[in-house]
């Protein structure tokens, strides 16, 4: 079996055009700054400016306020007075 290309010409630029065209509504929109992970979990990049850290508003720390209400407890109470928290306790079993 032989086969033989017996028509070697390719059809007018205007044909050839409107053969190779495609409908703009099967393309499929590219979609920028997404991905997807192993498990189909869909993450995003979110470009953001740079913020200004002198300007973000922070928490106090409780553990450093309780230390110094205490101190200024203590600095409050009379010299002869005694704490109750302080007072150690004999017990003979």
């Amino acid at each position: 079996m032989t086969l033989q290309i017996r028509r070697n010409k390719f059809a007018s630029e205007d044909l050839m055009k409107r053969a190779c065209r495609q409908p703009k509504q099967l393309k499929a929109n590219k979609v920028k700054n997404v991905s997807k992970n192993v498990f189909g979990t869909k993450l995003g990049r979110v470009h953001m400016t740079k913020q200004d850290m002198g300007k973000l508003q922070t928490r106090k720390m409780k553990g450093l306020k309780k230390a110094t209400q205490k101190k200024d407890e203590n600095s409050k109470k009379s010299p002869g007075e005694e704490s109750k928290t302080s007072v150690p306790m004999d017990i003979d079993l």
